[in-house]
Order: C-alpha cells, then sequence, then structure tokens
C-alpha cells in the first residue's frame, strides 16, 4: 500500500534496504543463478534481432580493445627494457604487504611505463580486480 507521503515512503525504503543488505544480495545473487540459462536466452534473442547494433559494438570494443592493449604492451616492453639496462632495480618485497619473493611490476597508468609498484601475485590481482570494477 503506497504512502500518501512520499518522501517518507523514500526514507522507509532506504532503511529496510539498509536493514537488509546481506538478504537483498543474497536473494540477487540467487536470482542470477536460478535464471541464468532465461537470461542466456533472452540475450541471445537479443542479439539476433539487433544484428547491425552488435557489429557495431563489436567494432568499436575491437578498436579501443587493440589501442588500450598496445599502450599496456608498449608499456611492458619501455619496463622490460629498463631492467635489462639496469636503470631500474627490481625489487624483492611487496610495496603493500611487505612480503618477500617475485614481484610484479603494477602500472597505475600504461601512459607513464617507469612509474610502477612492485606486488606480490595476490596484491596484484587485487588491484587489477579493484580497478576492473570501478571502471565497469
Amino acid at each position: 500500500m503506497p504512502y500518501k507521503d512520499y518522501e517518507k515512503q523514500k526514507e522507509n525504503a532506504r532503511e529496510n534496504y539498509w536493514k537488509n543488505t546481506e538478504r537483498k544480495k543474497q536473494q540477487a545473487t540467487d536470482y542470477y543463478y536460478a535464471n541464468h540459462e532465461k537470461r542466456k536466452k533472452q540475450k541471445r534473442e537479443w542479439e539476433l534481432k539487433n544484428k547491425e547494433k552488435m557489429i557495431a559494438y563489436r567494432k568499436k570494443y575491437a578498436v579501443e580493445y587493440k589501442k588500450r592493449k598496445h599502450l599496456e604492451e608498449k608499456a611492458r616492453w619501455i619496463l622490460h627494457n629498463a631492467i635489462k639496462k639496469g636503470e631500474i632495480k627490481q625489487i624483492k618485497t611487496c610495496e603493500e604487504c611487505k612480503t618477500k619473493g617475485l614481484m610484479h611490476a603494477h602500472h597505475e597508468d600504461y601512459s607513464k611505463p617507469l612509474e610502477i609498484i612492485w606486488l606480490c601475485h595476490q596484491c596484484h590481482f587485487i588491484r587489477h580486480r579493484k580497478r576492473r570494477t570501478t571502471n565497469e
């Protein structure tokens, strides 16, 4: 039954959401897995109906992907050559969790190939995962 006062309805909805966040997240996850095949079928049907849109989208994505990967590859090679020449020394301690061992060179910005952070495998994976979720 709707409220007469819209602001009060909004406030109650917000309170209800924050009281039940874990339950709401679980419901969303359950729905996702329960209807996965149905959603996959609907998506495929939409793609078949909208072939021109999909072709344009894929072309645009391919161009952007090539540009991004080229920049990443170029940064890796510049860094690799700098390490070989001795301009940059490879650190054996993770700058985030301070563990010792084999480190990965992490670029926050690929347009600055020599500005890197040395991270262990786990910290590097987490850093990329965070970036991927914030970019989407």
